[in-house]
């Protein structure tokens, strides 16, 4: 069962993640649909078991796919070999080990599962919302910008 997924524009691909954390790489072309590579999540030393993705995020001048899961966790992966064997024209249906995706960093940015998580590429930002604390914001090196806290407003 798909948890969480991100478009991997200008591929023509998508990253899919499952309730148990594991990866998938699909193509969408040429049909139909096939499955390109399968990875294990990285699961942070803080946890006390396999977190679960909830949110992602693609950043194409990066080349990395960014995922936020149910332990507050924020995990940068970078996948510009990975795709550019995937997506090449002598693709076997293997990826080298050099070639897997590689865990950039990593970060907690809440105490809770992240609901949401989107980029502001431009700027190089990413904003964080969990279902217990405040809507964050973030550099693209998980440095802590600004929190927000939402109150309730006037009657």
């Amino acid at each position: 069962k798909a948890q969480a997924l991100a478009c991997l524009t200008p591929y023509s691909g998508f990253v899919a993640a499952d309730t148990q954390s594991r990866f998938t790489l699909w193509s969408m072309r040429p049909a139909p649909q096939a499955a390109l590579f399968r990875w294990k999540a990285f699961t942070p030393v803080d946890c006390h078991f396999d977190s679960m993705a909830t949110a992602m995020a693609w950043h194409l001048g990066t080349m990395t796919l960014w995922v936020a899961d149910d332990q507050g966790f924020v995990s940068v992966w970078w996948l510009m070999r990975t795709l550019d064997q995937c997506f090449g024209s002598a693709f076997n249906g293997a990826v080298d080990t050099e070639n897997e995706p590689q865990l950039q960093r990593c970060w907690r940015a809440h105490t809770s599962a992240v609901r949401n998580m989107q980029l502001l590429a431009s700027q190089r930002n990413v904003i964080t919302w969990a279902a217990h604390g405040p809507v964050t914001l973030w550099d693209f090196d998980g440095g802590l910008l600004g929190a927000l806290q939402q109150g309730r407003g006037r009657r």
